[in-house]
């Protein structure tokens, strides 16, 4: 999972696709977009991320990787 911001989705998935940005989306051959929301403010953008197996929700032990 790759996630970003930008001020132009359309501009950003068309450089991603055509191979013109470097780094992890390049390396790895991310062109799909799968999931995007609008925000006003890049600050509302930043969710809070919780690691679920670090919570009771998942307790086998197996699920983890490394």
């Amino acid at each position: 999972m790759y996630v970003g911001v930008t001020n132009n989705l359309e501009n950003r998935v068309a450089e991603r696709r055509e191979g013109k940005t470097d780094g992890f989306t390049r390396k790895y051959n991310v062109s799909t977009l799968v999931y995007a929301e609008d925000y006003q403010y890049v600050e509302a953008a930043n969710p809070t991320w919780a690691d679920l197996l670090e919570t009771s929700i998942v307790k086998d032990p197996s699920l983890r990787s490394g």
